[in-house]
């Protein structure tokens, strides 16, 4: 029941059936992006796709449809969405899998994925539990001498680790995602699985999590250490690669043995049980759940070299759910120039397409071989296979850009892209439009041409910043090649709090686009004051939560209580259709916080559709750990004393209303 078995069933993690009492086993399957290794399946548009678009329903939608082809499949645990990596370094080989580096947008992508995957059916994992930053020595490598070298250590101060990393997966506990994956990576020199202090201090008793936690794939490096650390659920079960025949665990008959001689606490193992099976029949998965769809062995046996069994032909699970897929992937398109009003496009035109996107796919599969850092050199890019070695964009980008403007005084750049790029063509005249189209899933040319021709106008936002020089913004994956030594790999997350737009911020650095920008084919404007409204609750009101409050998925219940509405309005001033989205931005009083506390920090946002010379009110919502610091000497969120700025506006430097509040 805790130990995944790659010796019966066909998914990527397996818990056995077990007859005698009718349970039929658990399916596990990856990824954030799609039911990974089936065939006849819908590939979605990437986490970062998805927060681009700043639209809960859309992120709900993606959750829910993604989920239920998990559920058709058979597959009882989808591995997502993700949290970890947050973003911390911009060339990070997994940020396109998460959401944003800022932990407000992320954790409401959290929320809104885990609650569609959930209503689908589906056990969402929210991964990876936590400081997963880099894919760099993630886990640990043994060299040819036999010396095993420890995975990379993500060390973490306190302020840091609750109001950025943990931040979104209490969001995701509070939503009640069915489990947490822990990661490969150490955090403060213990690994993740074996880590007390993250898995039962900081995830299950100061976050009140209820569900069970589960190794990353030969994550686990102890048995009875990890168990009494708070893992729960260790997979695929086998100690590594080469074990997966054998069967051979740190769990397995390793835990009758622990139990047996008081090592591990029945209690703890009837804990572990619990855990996991109290989703499964949340869900009701024990009720006519959908068999495993057989087809998914013949894809595990070919990536594997096993065996390939004649099987019935894949189940076909897609549905309609590429008109959404087409939806999302225009939506989470930023528009980020567009000079002479070059798009949209009208009429009749002489188009030339140049780059990699401009021939079919020589190759149908995803997987990047023989190339292991770009992938495939033709057709558009679906996830990102490593951390990226450069800020440019790949196959020689900016050459191709500067040639096609060369001899073209109107050119349209459109970017695929696993993260933050430089640019040093954005400022040539002769570009006169830029499109950040992402990893928009498998409709990428049809929801581009959405964009290019006008039928849909563009509303995607930045999820994070791009710097004007490379220098500006390098906060560098760590890469000691040749390392002999067992503890060399050492990530001092020194930064802080500054990722992203909080680091131009502290450092007075204009981005050449910011955090939340994007154009529109029309215009919006703040059309009232900015208003903050107290609520009954923010009177009398106290610095910390109340201790003796209760603790609930999420944290302490104070923490979500709401304390403040602020209110606004918005206008189209333009001439077509549009949505806007408008953002909110809290900066806490400097005398009454610490030093490092971020000059501003996003703390709301709503998209807006309005009709040419349309004017809404918007309001946000903002709770007692919205205007809060982490205090790292009481251990709780504090409320500082003096005033707080709400700022208000189209982006982290467009902000356009202001208005000040004392809630102490």
């Amino acid at each position: 029941m805790v130990t995944g078995t790659s010796l019966t069933g066909s998914c990527v993690g397996n818990i056995a059936p077990i007859e005698r009492l009718g349970f039929l086993g658990i399916c596990i399957s990856d990824g954030p992006t799609a039911v990974n290794r089936y065939d006849l399946v819908s590939v979605f548009p990437a986490g970062m796709t998805t927060a681009a678009s700043w639209d809960r329903d859309l992120m709900y939608q993606r959750g829910f449809y993604l989920g239920a082809e998990f559920k058709a499949k058979g597959s009882h645990v989808g591995l997502g969405p993700v949290a970890g990596p947050l973003g911390r370094h911009p060339l990070g080989g997994r940020n396109w899998e998460g959401f944003s580096p800022d932990p407000y947008l992320t954790g409401i992508a959290m929320i809104f994925t885990v609650n569609g995957m959930q209503d689908a059916g589906v056990q969402s994992c929210s991964k990876h539990f936590i400081g997963n930053e880099q894919e760099t020595q993630r886990t640990n490598t043994l060299l040819a001498d036999g010396t095993n070298v420890e995975a990379i250590s993500s060390n973490i101060d306190d302020r840091t680790l609750h109001e950025l990393y943990l931040w979104p997966f209490a969001d995701a506990v509070k939503a009640g995602t069915a489990s947490v994956m822990c990661a490969y990576n150490r955090v403060n020199e213990t690994y993740s699985c074996e880590n007390s202090e993250l898995l039962s201090r900081l995830l299950k008793t100061e976050l009140g999590f209820e569900g069970y936690v589960m190794s990353d794939f030969f994550a686990t490096h102890s048995g009875i250490k990890s168990i009494n650390a708070g893992l729960d659920m260790d997979m695929p079960g086998s100690l590594d690669a080469n074990s997966v025949e054998t069967g051979e665990s740190y769990f397995g008959k390793n835990i009758t043995q622990a139990v047996n001689n008081g090592s591990v606490s029945m209690e703890r193992l009837d804990d572990m049980v619990r855990r996991i099976m109290t989703p499964y029949y949340l869900l009701r998965q024990n009720k006519g759940y959908p068999t495993v769809d057989p087809s998914a062995y013949s894809v595990l046996a070919t990536t594997y070299d096993m065996p390939l069994p004649i099987e019935p032909p894949a189940r076909d699970v897609r549905g309609n759910h590429s008109t959404f897929i087409r939806i999302l992937g225009a939506a989470g398109t930023v528009l980020l120039k567009n000079d002479n009003g070059t798009l949209p496009l009208q009429g009749s035109l002489n188009i030339g397409v140049f780059g990699n996107d401009a021939t079919n796919p020589t190759d149908g599969l995803t997987w990047p071989n023989p190339e292991t850092q770009t992938g495939f050199e033709f057709g558009t890019l679906d996830i990102g296979g490593f951390d990226r070695l450069s800020f440019e964009a790949d196959w020689n980008s900016t050459l191709v850009v500067n040639n096609v403007a060369a001899r073209c005084p109107n050119t349209v750049v459109v970017m695929h892209s696993a993260g933050v790029n430089s640019m040093p063509w954005a400022t040539n005249p002769n570009v006169t439009a830029i499109l950040a189209a992402h990893l928009p899933g498998e409709q990428s040319g049809n929801s581009i041409v959405d964009i290019l021709w006008g039928s849909v106008n563009p509303s995607g936002k930045l999820p994070y910043s791009i710097p004007a020089n490379e220098a500006d913004y390098d906060i560098p994956v760590v890469n000691l090649t040749n390392a002999s030594n067992p503890n060399a790999w050492q990530s001092n997350f020194t930064e802080g709090l500054m990722i992203d737009y909080r680091h131009f911020d502290s450092l007075n650095i204009t981005p050449l686009y910011e955090f939340g920008y994007g154009l529109s084919y029309t215009t919006f404007d703040i059309s009232s004051t900015l208003n903050i409204t107290h609520l009954p609750s923010s009177s009398n009101l106290s610095s910390l939560p109340d201790p003796s409050s209760p603790t609930a998925p999420g944290g302490n219940v104070d923490l979500f209580e709401p304390l403040l509405i602020a209110s606004t309005k918005v206008a189209n001033t333009g001439k077509v259709a549009g949505a806007a989205v408008v953002q909110l931005y809290v900066s806490l009083p400097p005398d009454s916080t610490p030093a490092g506390t971020p000059v501003k920090v996003l703390r709301g946002f709503e998209k807006v559709m309005l009709q040419p010379g349309e004017i809404k009110e918007v309001d946000f919502q903002l709770t007692r750990r919205d205007v809060s610091f982490w205090d790292v000497q009481v251990q709780q969120w504090r409320i500082p004393t003096g005033n707080i700025i709400f700022t208000v506006g189209f982006s982290s430097r467009d902000l356009k209303k202001t208005e000040i509040a004392k809630l102490l």
